[in-house]
């Protein structure tokens, strides 16, 4: 038992004694901020991806109709689900190495559904195109 407590607070120690540098960074485009938005945004890949099913189907029945809506926006929602959740894992585990969003719109609720009910006043202001883009290249 104290074997376990001891490689618990080890495990801690180290891992604050890591996050020091980083919190002495400056604010703005630190890496701070960068890490802090990188796990907020795993998280929220994980936690909201099956909004993409809800904003495939709307947008595809928007522009193709209803039979299409049923189908074909119901399968890239459920892609776009386990793209997300694996992208929010990923995101996740590798916080610390702040980075650029991998995917494109980089929160998941963005635009869509959600917002022509939460919002009807405001949904002109999101483009008509359904813009959805992986990168894993490094941004220059």
């Amino acid at each position: 038992m104290i074997r376990k407590s001891s490689l618990l607070i080890a495990a801690v120690g180290m891992f604050v004694l890591s996050a020091a540098p980083l919190q002495a960074a400056n604010r703005g485009d630190s890496r701070v901020d960068i890490a802090t938005r990188k796990l907020g945004r795993g998280i929220s890949n994980i936690v909201f991806s099956p909004v993409e099913i809800v904003n495939s189907v709307y947008t595809v029945q928007r522009n193709d109709g209803e039979v299409a809506a049923v189908t074909y926006g119901v399968l890239q929602g459920l892609t776009r689900t386990v793209a997300r959740i694996g992208i929010g894992a990923y995101e996740v585990v590798t916080f610390p190495v702040g980075r650029r969003p991998i995917i494109t719109p980089e929160f998941p609720a963005r635009g869509g559904v959600l917002n022509a009910i939460l919002e009807p006043h405001r949904t002109y202001d999101y483009p008509e195109s359904d813009e959805w883009k992986l990168s894993f290249r490094r941004p220059r």
